[in-house]
């Protein structure tokens, strides 16, 4: 399917993300880098623009569905613009349900609107969601309409699907570096985008932001702080967006630890917080990071470092205790 859907549209080969799934879907909601708006573990700040909000200006039904985990409030998702949602960990807080298992899959545990839903014994979560998206295009399908759809099952635990030979229509729920923050992006857009192109220019999700917007007809300059560039440009050709490095922070939970690191260029630097050292790859050569040329280009890694550490500053971004830069 990723084949087909790459085949008819455009390929980015270096499109990143935050590396946990949380702080990544507050940098796409508000095109905002992590240190100016992420306050804690699953939450989003009442007081933030989302694209949705932006697209309900244009004229768009939204809709929302898959997992949260961005605020309890009953009311959240369409606080944050969305007219219908149908989430996992909204209202109910935590992985496990009531027998201890993940509820996210098998006999899930998932609001519609705020309440939870009542849904027919052997249900399985990602297909409720679908399900529900699909519903709404149907009933929207005669106006405009932007569905936002982050998955649960972009990660583990990995449970067998209704298809599958191992498949327990009374199951309770699921018992149960590399890579983390490069990840696939296809985009499809008829008439506009190239089929079976390729882009190669390293873009974020905070770019997801203003490119919805402007596809939107809206205007992406009407929030402040956003980070991204849209990437309309792109998708219609251009072989460049201005020029910018890429910044990750992340002070205080796995995979990456206390670290924090820079893309500009084909290079990328790495630098371990609670360490002190850093690493230095050539993506152009190395797109596996398996070569530290830090210690053999060291005016590079310098250079990156203290690039680094002033955007740092200039966000007042917080630290680590006991790490002075």
């Amino acid at each position: 399917m990723l084949d087909k859907l790459a085949a008819t549209g455009v390929r980015f080969e270096h499109c990143y993300s935050q590396p946990l799934c949380t702080p990544s879907r507050v940098q796409i909601m508000t095109g905002m880098y992590n240190v100016r708006n992420y306050t804690a573990f699953g939450v989003l700040d009442r007081g933030e623009t989302a694209f949705a909000h932006l697209l309900k200006e244009s004229g768009y039904a939204t809709c929302i569905a898959g997992k949260w985990q961005l605020g309890r409030q009953a009311d959240a998702p369409q606080h944050f613009g969305f007219d219908q949602a149908c989430l996992w960990q909204h209202t109910i807080g935590g992985a496990k349900g009531p027998h201890g298992t993940d509820n996210r899959f098998a006999n899930p545990q998932i609001d519609i609107n705020g309440k939870t839903a009542t849904l027919p014994e052997g249900s399985f979560g990602p297909d409720v969601c679908a399900d529900f998206i699909c519903d709404f295009m149907e009933t929207n399908q005669d106006k405009p309409f932007f569905v936002y759809y982050p998955m649960v099952l972009t990660h583990c635990p990995f449970a067998p699907v209704p298809d599958s030979a191992d498949w327990d229509p009374k199951s309770k729920g699921s018992p149960t570096y590399e890579g983390g923050i490069r990840e696939p992006l296809i985009v499809k857009w008829p008439g506009v985008t190239e089929s079976g192109s390729t882009c190669s220019v390293p873009v974020v999700s905070t770019d997801f932001f203003p490119t919805f917007v402007q596809i939107a007809g809206g205007d992406p300059g009407k929030t402040t702080g956003v980070d991204g560039q849209s990437l309309v440009p792109l998708l219609k050709g251009a072989s460049t967006l201005k020029p910018r490095a890429l910044y990750w922070h992340f002070p205080h939970r796995k995979p990456l630890g206390n670290s924090g690191a820079i893309r500009k260029g084909q290079f990328k630097l790495i630098e371990n917080f609670t360490t002190g050292e850093v690493e230095l790859y050539d993506l152009s050569e190395d797109i596996g990071e398996k070569t530290d040329l830090s210690k053999q280009m060291p005016d590079k890694a310098g250079e990156l470092l203290t690039e680094l550490i002033a955007w740092r500053k200039e966000l007042n971004a917080t630290l680590p205790m006991n790490y002075d830069d």
